[in-house]
């Protein structure tokens, strides 16, 4: 009699198996009578007993499938098998693949394959299933890995142990075990590592405001740790700053988010471990030199304007005033540098990595001031103190359990720098993005590295939100110390309405005999802004028609074109509107203006 062929080559596929789990010093049992399960394995370390178990289904072969690219096996699974592995057995189970000609020997994880899970779903009972095992799964080489899958196997068969026992069965052997409190404490905690999971998958989504509610229950639950509570308060930031985008609110209120965030987080940590604390501390005095930074973007913005408009008288005051401000920001970073220095030499270090990339985030806009004034000493000295913070802050991420992510906000951080010194910045993030080792995150930070530099060289690329000239006038008043946001604020209230008319264009498309001046200012309070802004639309508007040499003023542009045409051009047989395709600019007025200067004159003396 015959051995058939497939008993030599399970019985290969048995040899290879025992030889490499025994290899680890474990212990291999050969199972007779069990349902799809062919050995239990005990792991041993150091020749004790582990308590861990796990349970094997051995597939050999002397010709498995393997894909096209050899990236993986195709193994193929009867309905029962696979329903029984995937979601029945309550003790973890793997599929081991044994190519016994080239002596390989390959693992599967059937209760972590959730398109498994679902194929078993939607499956018939005749139907077969084919489960796909990488090739990089292989023993002994992959035992790290293998060992992992275990653990996670382990989670998920508690998780769902726990969801199957009614409340009051489980309730009463967690009190009949004793210390309530502690476990009331590691339910929660798990509970709100499920709700950052599901954050995540909402913030991914762009469902912010139902992630920013669900970060909200986590911060205002008091039974939640202040861990959890303060991961939560940074989730919501970064919420907060996705939700800027879509809004029309000035800039300041940008970077405004991060103060807020660094408040609160300095409040839930005020009886919390040491290493919050310090980072909520780093991350108050990073938010307060942005603040300083973007104000000093505001009042050099409004010296370059008086400089270039030729008025001395008030280009004198703001260059009083931009020194006075980098001074502020030179005191505000120094004490930022004191405390990464204590970082340095402090055992919380491994907690601060995206701490001190808020002082770097925090200085960056100083550069425009410091470049455009013509300053490559002091550029240098400021760029060599960053790039160090950025390297401090990098060690630090490489203490912490989640380095990848650490390091890719230090590598952000570090990317604001790229329009100061390129070649710097480029082997920096280069060194730094090989050490991150999520492939996803990995490749998410290349592609962010990429943009910055092709938008660093002046390429606009989709997406790219342009800056404006209103933003650059909101920037300007609120580094003088006006509140755009401020309904009760005059002087807010005259900027608002400046900005809104420093393009009058929609005035002007109903008729092409239309053009617009602008007249003497109606208060000392609008004269001041006006020149202190340049920005004449604060002041009196005048909308007129140069063939009737009709004329309408008025503070509000909005309020002017309702009475000019309810009056003059509803029944005017005269109106010729302009192409569709017009646009007002800056040069057209300026065309205008020599066009109509007889006009003027006359329009003057009659109303003079």
């Amino acid at each position: 009699m015959k051995r058939p062929a497939q008993h030599e080559t399970d019985a290969s596929g048995s040899r290879l198996l025992r030889e490499v789990f025994e290899g680890f010093g474990w212990a291999v049992n050969k199972i007779e009578h069990d349902y799809g399960i062919d050995f239990d394995v005990q792991i041993f370390r150091d020749h004790e007993a582990t308590g861990e178990w796990f349970k094997i289904q051995l597939k050999s072969s002397e010709e498995p499938s393997y894909s096209a690219g050899g990236t993986f096996i195709s193994q193929q699974l009867d309905l029962p098998h696979a329903k029984h592995f995937a979601v029945e057995i309550c003790e973890p189970v793997f599929i081991v693949l044994a190519d016994v000609q080239s002596r390989r020997v390959f693992w599967h994880a059937p209760q972590l394959d959730v398109a498994l899970k679902q194929a078993v779903g939607r499956a018939t009972l005749a139907a077969g299933l084919t489960v796909r095992v990488p090739v990089a799964n292989e023993l002994p080489g992959d035992l790290p890995g293998f060992l992992t899958a275990l653990q996670q196997i382990r989670i998920v068969l508690g998780a769902v142990s726990v969801m199957r026992v009614p409340v009051g069965d489980f309730v009463s052997a967690v009190v009949n075990q004793g210390d309530r409190d502690k476990c009331i404490n590691d339910f929660q905690e798990k509970i709100d590592g499920l709700k950052f999971g599901k954050l995540q998958g909402l913030f991914v989504s762009g469902k912010l405001d139902e992630a920013e509610k669900l970060a909200s229950q986590i911060v205002g639950n008091e039974d939640s740790s202040i861990e959890s509570r303060f991961s939560a308060i940074l989730f919501e930031e970064r919420i907060h700053l996705r939700q800027y985008r879509g809004t029309d609110l000035p800039q300041s209120e940008f970077h405004r988010i991060p103060l807020i965030t660094a408040l609160r987080l300095r409040s839930v940590t005020r009886h919390g471990p040491p290493a919050l604390k310090f980072y909520s501390l780093i991350a108050m005095k990073a938010a307060e030199l942005e603040l300083l930074t973007f104000r000093d973007v505001g009042l050099f913005m409004n010296w370059r304007v008086h400089v270039e408009r030729a008025d001395p008288v008030m280009a004198i005051g703001s260059y009083i005033e931009l020194a006075e401000s980098a001074h502020l920001v030179t005191k505000k970073y120094n004490q930022c540098l004191r405390l990464a220095r204590y970082a340095a030499r402090s055992p919380h270090l491994w907690a601060l990595a995206s701490a001190l990339a808020r002082i770097v985030q925090g200085l960056a806009l100083f550069f425009i001031h410091l470049e455009r004034t013509g300053q490559p000493g002091v550029v240098d000295a400021y760029f060599n103190s960053v790039l160090g913070l950025c390297r401090l802050a990098a060690q630090a991420a490489e203490w912490n359990a989640e380095e990848s992510t650490e390091l890719a906000s230090v590598i952000t951080a570090a990317m604001l720098l790229f329009r100061t010194k390129p070649k710097e910045v480029e082997e920096f993030t280069h060194a730094f993005l090989k050490r991150i080792q999520d492939p996803e995150l990995k490749k998410t930070m290349e592609e962010i590295v990429d943009r910055n530099r092709r938008r660093a060289g002046g390429e606009h690329l989709p997406g790219d939100i342009p800056a404006t000239a209103a933003q650059a006038v909101q920037n300007m008043a609120t580094a003088i110390g006006i509140n755009l946001l401020d309904p009760a604020d005059p002087a807010a209230a005259l900027v608002r309405l400046g900005i809104e008319d420093a393009d009058p264009g929609r005035a002007l498309a109903h008729c092409e005999r239309t053009f617009i001046s602008v007249g003497p200012p109606p208060s000392q309070l609008h004269a001041h802004l006006s020149r202190l802004l340049k920005l004449p639309s604060i002041g009196s508007k005048v909308l007129h028609c140069d063939l009737h040499e009709y004329a309408v003023e008025g503070p509000s542009l909005d309020e002017v074109l309702k009475l000019f045409k309810s009056k003059y051009c509803q029944n005017c047989r005269d109106r010729c509107p302009r192409p569709a395709d017009w646009q007002y600019s800056d040069d057209w007025q300026m065309a205008e203006n020599a066009r109509h200067h007889e006009y003027m004159a006359r329009y003057v003396k009659r109303r003079w």
